[in-house]
């Protein structure tokens, strides 16, 4: 005889005082993180926080933008709540924070930063497709160029950027610097920053020709007149010599010992090396793991683990290489929970 089916899940207690997780509400707290990410993202879409610079009612916000009024009143109370609006009789402004990053008219706005997040978003929604017929195929120029610089310089502004000029100005070589190299400088705001740090120091980004006018852009509007561009590979193409500070930043060429001979040979005797990582041991999540795979750049070969290549090695073993080929690792310097910056140094003789 067929047992009948239980309406009750097995182990179910009608005494439990609800300690446990409940199934609905792991899905209910998976839907939440959706909701407001588009919260988030059709207000910077739709310019929202430039319209609330100075305080607007929610009927002139949706005149303004052509929005249903009764709905675009909900989006700025579920932005107040969100603590990225304030609310005072009835107007909407931005909070310090939405001013600062959000305004596109604040330099410090992540704008970019936003747009690479919602890129990103769009292959989450794809993943079905992704998971069938492999990861989404990307020229390396445009994927840069595009999203990834524009990204990047807009997040370093606003966080590991400083920290890092900081660490570097401090370092006794910085002063008496020159030339400075940044390979991979993509944005070139590093290489702008230790300029405007040091008025006798010229420096040079080197990356692909197609990613170079991005950094012409970020030159000509900080007016870097001492920043110059390289074109090349520099996993194919001479790095040059004479520098006394080589700098790398969070690219595919970070932890690649086939580019350690080249970086020696840029270096002056004496000169120091400086290459910011990221943190290898909080950077193993899953979940980013997967994102880091869902997309590929043509020509280059990821490893499974997010921020890393089929060439990377482990930062330990890249910096004990370092010392096999003519450096002196002097420090690794962590510069924030994520990222961490070695400091070595070519051996005089």
């Amino acid at each position: 005889m067929q047992d009948t089916p239980r309406v009750l899940p097995d182990g179910f207690n009608v005494s439990d005082n609800g300690s446990g997780t409940s199934p609905d509400k792991i899905l209910e707290e998976t839907l939440s993180g959706l909701r407001h990410f588009r919260l988030f993202a059709s207000a910077c879409r739709l310019g929202i926080f430039a319209q609330c610079r100075e305080p607007v009612t929610a009927d002139e916000i949706s005149s303004r933008l052509g929005l249903n009024p009764d709905l675009a009143e909900l989006l700025l109370k579920s932005l107040v709540a969100r603590q990225f609006l304030t609310e005072k009789d009835g107007k909407f402004s931005n909070t310090p924070f939405s001013g600062q990053y959000l305004d596109p008219a604040s330099p410090y706005c992540l704008q970019d930063q936003i747009t690479l997040q919602m890129h990103l978003a769009g292959l989450w929604d794809d993943l079905d497709s992704i998971l069938r017929n492999g990861p989404r195929m990307y020229d390396p120029e445009e994927w840069f160029s595009e999203l990834i610089i524009p990204a990047m310089a807009a997040n370093a502004k606003c966080s590991i950027l400083p920290k890092t000029v900081k660490a570097v100005t401090v370092l006794p070589e910085f002063r008496t610097a020159r030339r400075l190299l940044d390979i991979g400088g993509g944005h070139g705001l590093y290489t702008i920053a230790f300029c405007q740090e040091n008025p006798a120091l010229d420096g040079v980004v080197f990356d692909l020709p197609g990613v170079l006018p991005a950094t012409k852009r970020y030159i000509e509007y900080y007016q870097a007149g001492r920043v110059s561009c390289t074109p090349g590979n520099f996993f194919t193409d001479s790095l040059g010599s004479g520098f006394d500070i080589v700098f790398s930043s969070s690219n595919p060429g970070g932890r690649a010992p086939a580019l350690i001979p080249k970086i020696h040979e840029a270096l002056n005797p004496g000169g120091i090396y400086i290459n910011k990582q990221g943190n290898e041991n909080v950077l193993d999540i899953p979940v980013l793991n997967l994102e880091w795979n869902m997309w590929a750049i043509k020509g280059v070969k990821k490893d499974k683990r997010q921020y890393s290549f089929s060439h990377s090695v482990p930062l330990a073993d890249y910096n004990r290489m370092l010392g096999e080929q003519g450096f002196i690792v002097r420090d690794v310097i962590a510069l924030d929970e994520q990222s961490v910056m070695t400091v070595a140094q070519k051996k005089s003789c």
